[in-house]
């Protein structure tokens, strides 16, 4: 929701919601935890505004806890990726090279696999970040090339089935490859939601080509396999039947996730009582690291977006100790004339980060 009260600042920033949670009964819930995230971010938003009221008679604004996609002009804005969970922005993250979250070092040629279907399992324990687009590499055998029909992946249910259709892996958009002995290839960016804390299936559907069909892998791991003969099960949920290798793993050598794009987003425009001169912004990140004003930029705009100025921004530490608030005013007289209110923010040099609650104020 956008919420907005020309002319009464003070009930635009107190209407967020700050509902508790009862800490004294343990454990609590990830819903809750998220409830407790959300307060302590409208506290921030309450506590910005209230300031800037006091200070600068800052008396109309907005207030967007990005409770839904709504709130913000998706045509003006790129890159972002919205956690409807949390009520957050974060950026795209499909700048590849990118890093390594799954490392398995090619050490070992294990038999032959010509027309079998194969599943390597990579567990949560190898997996060593988060990722919304990623790449997987295989790679032969120094003696003989690998011929692959089809590869895909999916998140895993138990054994060797899915919790879904395994999405396909392309590799120059097209599917499988033949590659020489000792090569290596990389598959093509693909958007997926990579989770840190599930176990995942490489499927792989090797050819009846019996002059590339020797499987170079891992034996004794941390990467296991499913197997089964006179199968394709690329595309298929489940793989009934299939024989179960622990710690030996085929094919796979590394999977990597995408760096963080830079990210825009932009504000609906609210319409102001009059032509305001000045602006405070404030919003509350989550991005270990980044310099603000570098990294991170504010911008407002009283034209409707056609005219932004940067406001110089300043930060503390509040809350949980990942969340940051920034802020700062910025003189807005010099723009064309307008009562076209917006909001910008940017990131740059691929920084990885959350955005939420934002609250920009104007008089």
């Amino acid at each position: 929701m956008t919420i907005n009260y020309k002319g009464d600042a003070v009930r635009a920033i107190s209407t967020l919601g700050l509902g508790g949670v009862d800490i004294t009964k343990w454990p609590i819930t990830d819903a809750e935890v998220a409830a407790l995230k959300s307060n302590i971010g409208y506290a921030l938003a309450l506590t910005s505004g209230l300031s800037a009221l006091g200070q600068l008679s800052l008396v109309d604004g907005i207030v967007n806890p990005f409770s839904t996609e709504s709130e913000i002009d998706l045509g003006a804005s790129s890159n972002q990726v919205y956690n409807a969970t949390s009520d957050l922005y974060a950026p795209k993250k499909s700048v590849f090279p990118g890093t390594e979250v799954t490392s398995n070092p090619i050490d070992t040629d294990s038999g032959t696999w010509a027309d079998y279907t194969m599943r390597i399992l990579v567990p949560a324990s190898q997996i060593s970040a988060d990722g919304t687009f990623i790449k997987v590499r295989f790679e032969a055998s120094a003696t003989e090339g690998l011929k692959i029909d089809n590869a895909s992946i999916v998140e895993r249910s138990s054994g060797a089935d899915g919790v879904g259709v395994p999405t396909e892996l392309l590799f120059s958009a097209a599917s499988g490859f033949d590659i020489a002995a000792g090569a290596q290839i990389e598959s093509d960016a693909l958007e997926f939601s990579l989770d840190s804390t599930k176990d995942y299936l490489i499927c792989v559907d090797v050819s009846n080509d019996t002059a590339k069909d020797l499987s170079r892998g891992n034996a004794g791991g941390n990467l296991s396999r499913y197997y089964k003969a006179a199968t394709n099960s690329y595309n298929t949920q489940t793989l009934a039947g299939a024989t179960f290798n622990s710690g030996t793993s085929s094919f796979v050598n590394r999977i990597t996730v995408g760096l963080s794009e830079n990210m825009i987003v932009q504000s609906n425009a609210i319409t102001a009582n009059a032509v305001p001169t000045e602006a405070h912004l404030s919003f509350v990140l989550i991005a270990p690291g980044a310099v603000p004003d570098t990294d991170i930029k504010g911008y407002v705009s009283r034209d409707g977006g056609t005219t932004f100025t940067q406001v110089p921004l300043s930060s503390q530490a509040v809350g949980f100790p990942w969340n940051v608030v920034h802020f700062g005013g910025v003189d807005i007289s010099g723009q064309p004339s307008g009562s076209s209110m917006k909001w910008k923010f940017e990131s740059a040099n691929n920084t990885d980060l959350n955005f939420e609650n934002v609250t920009l104020l104007w008089n």
